[in-house]
């Protein structure tokens, strides 16, 4: 009877692969099918310019482009590699790779199986880039988007917005005027900026929702969040994946930073191993920005020398951090002083006192002390 139980599990087990193979085949027949292939970036432009609603093109060589391409107003395109790794790169040095405008839809990868299509920031001669890779949403009418899925990388690009005031960051995307980006999977890894998020930048009632993938190693180098940065009225949902291993060299939010009306929820995931040179290892908020978790971890994350290793929250208006799930775990600060402030450290910097809100029904799960505050700032309830 034994015997017989093993045979039909390997037997069910084989039909569940041929299943799985058929239906992965199927869907490459299908992508082929529609695709357009190109192999260089006039052929690429021009399959962009004369493609009808849900072309499919095909990279199936390394493309070096002189400009943006630009995703239109009724645009609705995949670009995919397809039997190989391909990389796409620019000779420009101030616009991105893809400028996704309002009303047009980009997305990037069509199967894992295809190969990996990389979008490559790196410039002969280390020239940087005054600008992301991809741009998502500029200017008015209707919403732009763009959706990453499995096989995509986004790497190495430098964006050197000169000033803090430059208005968008994001080393590798920016999503601002009510554009969405949709990562369903993929790696957004290796950049940096001198302001504004290492890896991704969202603003202006844009939206960036993380379904999977790996936000890792991007590093904003004087403000912070090398891995994430929102502001005015950007959201940015989490409901799987990883941001990690992201770091501010001399500021604060290794991980992620939200400012001015900015807004992160968090579903799931994990958010670990960032690095803030001073307050904020995992995350910071500041300025009227809410955080709302769900679930998901916030772990092993470090302020090397500042407060606040897992969250950091600096306002001179009352905020609100709610945690109705997940765990807050292992974050630490560089000094043994500062090891009861590893989990969450509020600070209010200005003379009128106001309230910091913890609310939800969730505890943090550490040894570490709950929460601390500093300045103008009556006693957590």
């Amino acid at each position: 009877m034994k015997i017989f139980v093993n045979k039909l599990c390997i037997l069910l087990l084989s039909l569940l692969l041929l299943t799985t193979c058929n239906n992965s085949l199927a869907g490459l027949l299908e992508l082929q099918r529609k695709m357009v292939p190109v192999t260089s970036a006039e052929a690429l432009q021009a399959a962009i310019s004369n493609a009808k609603p849900g072309a499919v093109i095909g990279v199936v060589a390394d493309i070096t482009l002189s400009g943006a391409l630009v995703i239109g107003n009724g645009d609705t395109i995949t670009i995919t590699a397809f039997d190989r790794d391909v990389t796409i790169k620019s000779t420009h040095t101030s616009q991105p790779l893809f400028n996704v405008a309002p009303g047009g839809a980009l997305t990037l990868g069509g199967s894992s199986l295809v190969g990996n299509l990389v979008l490559d920031g790196k410039i002969a001669g280390n020239f940087s880039r005054i600008n992301s890779l991809i741009s998502v949403g500029s200017g008015p009418g209707s919403p732009a988007s763009c959706t990453m899925n499995d096989g995509v990388i986004i790497q190495n690009n430098s964006h050197t917005g000169i000033s803090i005031d430059f208005e968008f960051g994001g080393g590798a995307v920016a999503v601002h005027e009510d554009g969405v980006f949709i990562m369903n999977g993929g790696t957004i890894r290796d950049n940096g900026v001198a302001h504004k998020g290492g890896g991704v930048y969202v603003g202006g009632n844009g939206s960036f929702i993380m379904k999977n993938g790996t936000i890792y190693n991007n590093n904003a180098s004087m403000t912070g969040g090398g891995g994430v940065f929102i502001e005015e009225n950007g959201t940015f949902v989490m409901s799987g994946g990883i941001i990690t291993h992201n770091s501010s060299m001399n500021n604060t939010g290794g991980g992620v930073y939200i400012v001015d009306n900015g807004s992160f929820i968090f579903e799931g995931g994990t958010i670990t191993h960032n690095v803030a040179k001073k307050n904020g290892g995992g995350v910071v908020l500041s300025d009227n920005s809410t955080f709302t978790m769900n679930g998901g971890t916030i772990a092993e994350n470090q302020a090397e020398s500042g407060i606040g290793g897992g969250i950091y929250a600096k306002s001179n208006v009352d905020m609100f951090f709610i945690m109705n799930g997940g765990e807050i775990i292992n974050n630490k600060t560089g000094t043994p002083s500062n090891s009861a402030t590893s989990t969450l450290y509020f600070y209010n910097n200005s003379s009128t006192p106001v309230q910091f809100n913890i609310l939800g029904n969730q505890k943090f799960l550490t040894n570490d002390e709950e929460y601390l505050c500093g300045g103008n700032v009556p006693p957590a309830p």
